[in-house]
């Protein structure tokens, strides 16, 4: 599964030319929430790589959630990022992930690949074969992704201002 605006900057056109293979290899679908200008784009793609019967593009969905607990994978196949927060809802739930190496936010979130696989951005074999790996991996141990995720909660958040805020006040 992956999830976010259709829109260059997501990658999306790498995910999908990535996929018959890994379709072909594993057997598995892929689903793309979200809406955008792309989208149009993104679905001749579809067409053209003859991926219709094993990629779906539901749009824009409330409720990522839900579906992240349903998916095995989660790929983040972006250029560039901010904070993605759908990686960490991932986590969150215990999904393994296979990310890009892009500016600004896996490789933080990830650990450098502790956490999930990450890749070179524009390098489809190797999103390709880091899915199909993670799709044959075994399930991971929830606890110790949710644990992760909740570094990035309000909570440690707030906690962590205090914590320095009590230092600067000293």
């Amino acid at each position: 599964m992956a999830a976010g605006r259709l829109h260059y900057v997501k990658g999306f056109d790498d995910l999908l030319a990535a996929f018959p293979r890994i379709h072909q290899q594993t057997g598995a679908r892929l689903v793309i929430l979200g809406e955008g200008k792309r989208r149009r784009e993104l679905e001749a793609q579809v067409r053209q790589l003859c991926s219709t019967d094993y990629v779906q593009m539901p749009g824009c969905i409330a409720g990522v959630a839900a579906w992240l607990a349903r998916c095995e994978v989660f790929v983040l196949s972006s250029r560039r990022e901010g904070l993605p927060t759908v990686l960490i809802e991932a986590l969150a739930v215990g999904r393994k992930i296979v990310a890009t190496r892009c500016p600004s936010g896996p490789e933080e979130i990830l650990e450098s690949g502790r956490w999930g696989t990450l890749v070179d951005v524009g390098d489809v074999d190797a999103l390709a074969n880091a899915l199909i790996t993670a799709i044959r991996a075994p399930t991971l141990d929830t606890a110790a992704l949710q644990q992760r995720a909740a570094m990035f909660s309000l909570d440690h958040a707030l906690d962590a201002y205090l914590a320095l805020w009590n230092k600067v006040r000293a």
